[in-house]
């Protein structure tokens, strides 16, 4: 009788550590889960604070102006020179000159 008794305890202690186990692995899915999401939306705050950064940097430092006045005829200072010298009537420079 003794035997079977300490059998049975031993069962039920058993059967309650399997639940136990089987609770801890759902709620360390979930925690995981929660911890997946935050890193993710983390990722994505990072990655558009860098982009406001970059464009607040672009904004004081002036490289929208940059951009403009790659080509001729851009609202830069090098378009503007472009727009008003006529292609093929530029002055020659003094090195030029004297080296002829």
């Amino acid at each position: 009788m003794r035997e079977s008794w300490g059998y049975k305890v031993q069962a039920e202690d058993l059967t309650r550590r399997g639940q136990i186990a089987r609770m801890e692995g759902a709620q360390a899915v979930q925690a995981g889960k929660a911890a997946q999401s935050g890193s993710r939306w983390a990722a994505a705050g990072d990655i558009l604070g860098g982009a406001a950064s970059v464009a607040t940097i672009g904004q004081r430092y002036g490289f929208k102006k940059a951009a403009a006045a790659r080509g001729p005829g851009g609202d830069g200072p090098i378009g503007q020179l472009a727009s008003q010298q006529a292609p093929g009537k530029c002055r020659p420079s003094r090195r030029t000159a004297n080296a002829r």
